[in-house]
Parts: C-alpha cells; sequence; structure tokens
C-alpha cells in the first residue's frame, strides 16, 4: 500500500527540518509504516530539499500540489504532532487548520483512505476554527496522543476517538543498564521554547554548571523565531549557542549523552526518556504537563526551580506507551488494509 504522511514537517532553505520534534515524530511514524511492508512519502511544505533524509519526501506547493500527490496514493495519514490547534490565530481561515482540513476533503473526494494518528488536539476558541477541526476529524478514522486531546476532539466529533501515544515512541529501541552505563554524560542540556530562553539568565547558568559540569542548549524549533535566538545574547555566548541547524539525529544524540534534560520543548523530553536520560519538565504548557503525568517525570515551575532537581525517567511507563503505541498502530493498519 502506498501511503502519505501530512505532518507539520517542514524543510528549511538550509536543507534541515524547521523544527526538530516535527521531524523526529515524522521520520519514526514513516519508519514504522515502511516496516510494515507500505511504501510510504512524507509531503513536505518546506524550502528546500531535507539533508540527509532516509525517509521518502516530496516537496509539496499549494492546494493543487497537495491534491495531485493525494491523488498518487492508497490511503493518507495525518500523522503526529500538535495538527489540530488553531497556530495562526490573527487570520481568517489559514495554517494548521485549513491543511487538515483540505487534506481530508480532497482524500474523501478522491476515494482514498484518511486517517488521523497520533495527534494532540490544543484547546480552541475560535468558533470557525472550531467548525474546521470538527469536520476534519469526521472525515477520517481517529486516534489522538493522549487522554487530553482525546477529550477536546471528543467534543467537536460524534463519538470518543481512539488513544495512540505519540508517535516517537515508535524510535524506541531497548537499551539495557550496561549500555546506559558506558555513555560518557556531557552535563546538563537544556531545550527550552523562546519564552523560557529569553528568561535565562547567566546566574542560572552558572548553577547548572556547577551542579552539572557542563551546560548545553538545543534549539527544537530552528526557523525564524528560533528558541534559541530568544537567548539573551551573554547567556549564548555562555552556553556556546552558535545557531547552527541540525539534524534531528544530531539533537538526538546530544540528548542520549546528557546527564540531564531540563525541558519544556516536549520532544526533547520524548528523546531523553527513550535514551533512559532523566528529565525534568518546565510545568505550565499542556502537553508538557501531559507528558509529565503520563511519564512521571519531574516538573518544576521555573528553571530556577529546575536548578535543584535531578531529574527522573521511569522505563516502565515508557514501554507501556511503546506497547500502546504498537496495538494502535495495528488497529489502524487493519483499517487502511495493510500490513501486520
Amino acid at each position: 500500500m502506498r501511503i502519505l504522511i501530512i505532518s507539520a514537517d517542514r524543510t528549511t532553505v538550509s536543507g534541515h527540518p524547521q523544527n526538530i520534534g516535527d521531524a523526529f515524530l515524522t521520520d519514526a511514524l514513516s519508519r514504522a509504516l515502511r516496516h510494515a511492508d507500505n511504501d510510504v512519502v512524507i509531503a513536505d511544505f518546506g524550502s528546500a530539499v531535507r539533508v540527509g533524509s532516509e525517509e521518502t519526501r516530496m516537496r509539496v506547493s499549494g492546494v493543487k500540489g497537495l491534491a495531485s500527490l493525494i491523488r498518487g496514493v492508497d490511503a493518507v495519514v495525518l500523522g503526529g504532532g500538535t495538527l489540530l490547534q488553531d497556530d495562526q490565530p490573527t487570520r481568517p481561515f489559514a495554517g494548521l487548520p485549513r491543511l487538515c482540513l483540505s487534506a481530508g476533503l480532497i482524500a474523501r473526494a478522491s476515494g482514498k483512505r484518511f486517517v488521523i494518528f497520533g495527534v494532540g488536539v490544543d484547546p480552541v476558541r475560535r468558533r470557525r476554527m472550531r467548525l474546521a477541526i470538527g469536520a476534519t476529524l469526521r472525515l477520517a478514522r481517529v486516534w489522538v496522543r493522549d487522554s487530553a486531546s482525546q477529550a477536546r476532539a471528543a467534543a467537536l466529533m460524534p463519538g470518543t476517538p481512539g488513544l495512540s501515544g505519540d508517535v516517537s515512541l515508535f524510535d524506541y529501541s531497548p537499551r539495557g543498564a550496561d549500555d546506559r552505563a558506558s555513555v560518557v554524560r556531557t552535563g546538563v542540556l537544556l531545550a527550552l521554547n523562546r519564552r523560557e530562553a529569553g528568561a535565562l539568565t547567566l546566574g542560572q547558568v552558572e548553577a547548572l554548571r556547577q551542579q552539572w559540569g557542563a551546560v548545553h542548549f538545543v534549539s527544537m524549533d530552528q526557523g525564524d523565531d528560533s528558541d534559541g535566538g530568544s537567548l539573551a545574547p551573554e547567556v549564548a555566548t555562555a552556553l556556546g549557542y552558535a545557531g547552527r541547524s541540525q539534524s534531528w539525529r544530531t539533537v538526538s544524540q546530544t540528548i542520549a549523552s546528557a546527564d540531564v534534560v531540563i525541558a519544556s520543548r516536549m520532544h526533547a523530553m520524548y528523546m531523553g526518556v527513550l535514551t533512559g536520560v532523566p528529565v525534568v519538565a518546565i510545568a505550565g504548557f499542556a502537553k508538557v504537563d501531559a507528558f509529565a503525568a503520563d511519564f512521571h517525570v519531574e516538573t518544576a515551575a521555573t528553571i530556577e526551580e529546575a536548578t535543584a532537581k535531578r531529574g527522573r525517567v521511569d522505563g516502565a511507563a515508557v514501554e507501556a506507551a511503546v506497547r500502546d503505541l504498537t496495538a494502535a498502530e495495528t488497529r489502524m493498519l487493519a483499517f487502511l488494509g495493510g500490513s501486520r
């Protein structure tokens, strides 16, 4: 079966992903579907060809380009990330709600199976956007990422969608205690959103350095409004942050060698728990709070509070979530008529 994945993953002019988390989860979903004996292509609405991608991507421009791509596949999977949200609240009808509804309508008109799998659903206040997201949900067979998303989706559609977990969990590979012990640890890794990065101070960096020996920063968003771009110049200098774009694999390897991850970026936390690295989540963001509850990591209200914490990882919770995701994938593939 030939399957098209539509996600929020985009390639910047440098050939790197705009958002590390979106690239990470999109590739994980693509690999899982390929391993189930499907031919998979990812729609990329970005500006260039992805550097070093191991998954098949096709650049798409506009609704006509999307329609042409959908007509050439057997099924469409709207997959991963917080796709069901009002991401451009100052515009009447744009962004992700428009993309998702367009994909669903084209798939329906073309006679293609349409699935929404592993997505997050944010609170949506504008009536027009709620109607658009509700219409998209009605066009699809739906599995969402977490229980909070499940409740929000259920309020916009008939019935209750399935629960899958986050598709980045497809990247899980069991590692023994000996493997983890052999990793040379490199200190604390910060993966902060723009707000938290902008508030980071030299004093906080120094406090973390005294505790962990070294402090590193990764920018999970690499677009025009990157997380790293919000760092104060003196803080960026102290962290040795140069602003170079990276692949998700490079970021994942950096996180895997850390002593602890302190993050307000959810998929940096996923990279941490998937490689057995303790995590401290900066609370106060809906999807971060949901992650912390599901995976039992430590939380802190501020970076200041996080400097006193050691982090936590619950391997049993990760393994249980991977089993749930695999079971949901089996049900999705049965619906699509694919393998497994």
